[in-house]
Protein backbone atom coordinates (compact mmCIF):
# COMPACT_ATOMS: atom_id res chain seq x y z
CA UNK A 1 0.00 0.00 0.00
CA UNK A 2 1.32 3.20 -1.30
CA UNK A 3 1.79 5.79 1.46
CA UNK A 4 2.91 9.61 1.34
CA UNK A 5 6.14 9.05 2.55
CA UNK A 6 6.41 6.41 -0.26
CA UNK A 7 5.57 9.53 -2.92
CA UNK A 8 8.32 11.18 -1.50
CA UNK A 9 10.48 8.83 -1.75
CA UNK A 10 10.15 8.38 -5.47
CA UNK A 11 10.10 11.85 -5.82
CA UNK A 12 13.88 12.02 -4.33
CA UNK A 13 14.74 9.10 -6.38
CA UNK A 14 13.83 10.71 -9.63
CA UNK A 15 14.85 13.71 -8.94
CA UNK A 16 18.79 12.41 -8.07
CA UNK A 17 19.35 9.72 -10.82
CA UNK A 18 19.29 10.64 -14.59
CA UNK A 19 17.79 6.98 -15.25
CA UNK A 20 13.69 6.08 -14.35
CA UNK A 21 13.75 4.76 -11.28
CA UNK A 22 11.75 1.76 -9.98
CA UNK A 23 8.35 2.80 -8.88
CA UNK A 24 5.56 0.13 -7.59
CA UNK A 25 3.50 -2.15 -9.73
CA UNK A 26 0.49 -0.38 -9.98
CA UNK A 27 1.65 3.23 -8.88
CA UNK A 28 -1.03 5.10 -10.65
CA UNK A 29 -3.90 3.25 -9.51
CA UNK A 30 -2.40 3.37 -5.48
CA UNK A 31 -2.21 7.27 -6.01
CA UNK A 32 -5.77 7.56 -6.90
CA UNK A 33 -6.66 5.35 -4.20
CA UNK A 34 -4.42 7.64 -1.69
CA UNK A 35 -5.35 10.95 -3.31
CA UNK A 36 -9.02 10.04 -2.24
CA UNK A 37 -8.28 8.75 1.41
CA UNK A 38 -5.82 11.74 2.31
CA UNK A 39 -6.48 14.50 4.68
CA UNK A 40 -7.42 17.65 2.69
CA UNK A 41 -4.40 19.55 4.27
CA UNK A 42 -1.61 17.32 2.53
CA UNK A 43 -3.70 16.54 -0.88
CA UNK A 44 -2.52 19.48 -2.63
CA UNK A 45 1.25 19.19 -1.52
CA UNK A 46 0.78 15.38 -2.98
CA UNK A 47 -1.06 17.09 -6.00
CA UNK A 48 2.63 18.86 -6.42
CA UNK A 49 4.43 16.18 -5.81
CA UNK A 50 3.16 13.72 -7.86
CA UNK A 51 3.12 16.43 -10.91
CA UNK A 52 6.52 16.92 -10.43
CA UNK A 53 6.93 12.70 -10.48
CA UNK A 54 5.23 12.56 -13.66
CA UNK A 55 7.13 15.51 -15.68
CA UNK A 56 10.43 14.72 -14.19
CA UNK A 57 9.73 10.98 -16.00
CA UNK A 58 8.21 12.03 -18.94
CA UNK A 59 11.28 14.22 -19.58
CA UNK A 60 13.51 11.06 -19.48
CA UNK A 61 11.25 8.97 -21.59
CA UNK A 62 11.38 11.77 -23.98
CA UNK A 63 15.29 11.64 -23.77
CA UNK A 64 15.10 7.56 -24.78
CA UNK A 65 12.62 7.47 -27.09
CA UNK A 66 14.32 10.80 -29.23
CA UNK A 67 17.40 8.42 -29.00
CA UNK A 68 18.37 6.92 -32.44
CA UNK A 69 18.91 3.10 -32.83
CA UNK A 70 18.43 1.43 -29.78
CA UNK A 71 14.48 -0.36 -30.38
CA UNK A 72 14.74 -2.19 -26.52
CA UNK A 73 12.36 -1.38 -23.76
CA UNK A 74 13.95 0.97 -21.58
CA UNK A 75 13.73 -0.65 -18.34
CA UNK A 76 11.66 0.71 -14.98
CA UNK A 77 8.31 2.08 -17.29
CA UNK A 78 5.44 1.40 -15.95
CA UNK A 79 2.63 -0.07 -17.95
CA UNK A 80 0.97 3.01 -18.85
CA UNK A 81 4.66 4.68 -19.89
CA UNK A 82 5.23 1.63 -22.33
CA UNK A 83 2.58 2.99 -23.83
CA UNK A 84 3.93 6.49 -24.08
CA UNK A 85 7.16 5.57 -24.88
CA UNK A 86 6.06 3.46 -27.72
CA UNK A 87 3.72 6.34 -28.92
CA UNK A 88 6.52 8.83 -28.62
CA UNK A 89 9.30 6.50 -30.54
CA UNK A 90 7.12 6.18 -33.41
CA UNK A 91 6.85 9.88 -33.83
CA UNK A 92 10.42 10.25 -33.89
CA UNK A 93 11.18 7.42 -36.09
CA UNK A 94 8.88 9.07 -38.59
CA UNK A 95 9.73 12.66 -37.93
CA UNK A 96 13.47 11.00 -38.82
CA UNK A 97 12.15 9.02 -41.88
CA UNK A 98 10.63 12.31 -43.04
CA UNK A 99 14.06 14.71 -42.63
CA UNK A 100 15.66 12.16 -44.15
CA UNK A 101 13.57 12.19 -47.39
CA UNK A 102 14.03 15.71 -47.02
CA UNK A 103 17.85 15.80 -47.12
CA UNK A 104 17.57 13.53 -50.41
CA UNK A 105 15.90 14.95 -52.33
CA UNK A 106 18.17 18.38 -51.49
CA UNK A 107 20.84 16.60 -52.54
CA UNK A 108 19.64 15.04 -55.70
CA UNK A 109 18.57 18.77 -56.08
CA UNK A 110 22.03 20.17 -55.26
CA UNK A 111 23.56 17.27 -58.01
CA UNK A 112 20.88 18.54 -60.97
CA UNK A 113 21.99 22.08 -60.28
CA UNK A 114 25.58 20.83 -60.54
CA UNK A 115 24.53 18.83 -64.34
CA UNK A 116 23.07 21.42 -65.55
CA UNK A 117 25.72 24.09 -64.91
CA UNK A 118 28.44 22.17 -67.39
CA UNK A 119 31.81 24.32 -66.48
CA UNK A 120 32.53 25.61 -63.24
CA UNK A 121 31.54 29.71 -63.26
CA UNK A 122 29.31 29.35 -65.77
CA UNK A 123 25.43 30.53 -65.80
CA UNK A 124 22.84 29.41 -68.93
CA UNK A 125 26.49 28.16 -70.27
CA UNK A 126 28.12 31.49 -70.51
CA UNK A 127 31.14 32.05 -68.36
CA UNK A 128 30.79 34.12 -65.47
CA UNK A 129 32.61 37.58 -66.13
CA UNK A 130 35.09 38.42 -62.93
CA UNK A 131 35.97 41.64 -61.62
CA UNK A 132 38.97 42.63 -59.96
CA UNK A 133 38.06 44.61 -56.58
CA UNK A 134 40.71 46.22 -53.90
CA UNK A 135 38.43 45.62 -50.32
CA UNK A 136 38.44 48.96 -48.35
CA UNK A 137 36.96 47.70 -45.07
CA UNK A 138 37.29 44.32 -43.30
CA UNK A 139 33.75 42.24 -43.87
CA UNK A 140 33.32 38.66 -42.70
CA UNK A 141 32.95 36.18 -45.57
CA UNK A 142 30.22 35.83 -47.91
CA UNK A 143 28.49 33.71 -50.40
CA UNK A 144 28.95 35.20 -53.83
CA UNK A 145 25.90 35.26 -56.95
CA UNK A 146 27.59 31.84 -57.57
CA UNK A 147 26.73 30.04 -54.58
CA UNK A 148 30.81 30.19 -53.90
CA UNK A 149 32.12 31.45 -50.40
CA UNK A 150 34.44 34.04 -50.34
CA UNK A 151 36.25 35.86 -47.64
CA UNK A 152 36.66 36.89 -44.85
CA UNK A 153 38.39 39.95 -46.35
CA UNK A 154 40.61 42.36 -44.86
CA UNK A 155 41.23 45.80 -45.52
CA UNK A 156 43.66 46.12 -48.62
CA UNK A 157 42.41 42.54 -49.94
CA UNK A 158 42.77 42.15 -53.77
CA UNK A 159 40.19 39.86 -54.77
CA UNK A 160 38.44 38.52 -57.84
CA UNK A 161 34.75 38.00 -57.51
CA UNK A 162 31.50 37.39 -59.99
CA UNK A 163 30.55 40.55 -61.49
CA UNK A 164 27.63 40.57 -60.02
CA UNK A 165 28.93 40.37 -56.14
CA UNK A 166 31.20 42.89 -57.38
CA UNK A 167 28.56 45.32 -58.16
CA UNK A 168 26.97 44.92 -54.62
CA UNK A 169 30.23 45.48 -52.69
CA UNK A 170 31.12 48.68 -55.01
CA UNK A 171 27.36 50.34 -54.43
CA UNK A 172 27.74 49.67 -50.95
CA UNK A 173 31.71 51.06 -51.06
CA UNK A 174 32.97 48.61 -49.09
CA UNK A 175 35.26 47.74 -52.61
CA UNK A 176 36.96 49.64 -54.88
CA UNK A 177 37.89 48.33 -59.30
CA UNK A 178 41.12 48.16 -59.72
Amino acid sequence: MLTYRDIQNIYRAEKRFPTLQKIPEGFHSELSRLMSEIDDEYRENLRKVCDEILTLRIAKILRLAARPGDSSMPINLTKEEMKIYEEIRRIVFEFRENFIKIDELAKKRIDTTNQESKVDGEIDGKKEKKIKLRILKSMPAIIGSDMKHYGPFSEDDVVELPEETARILLEREVAEMI
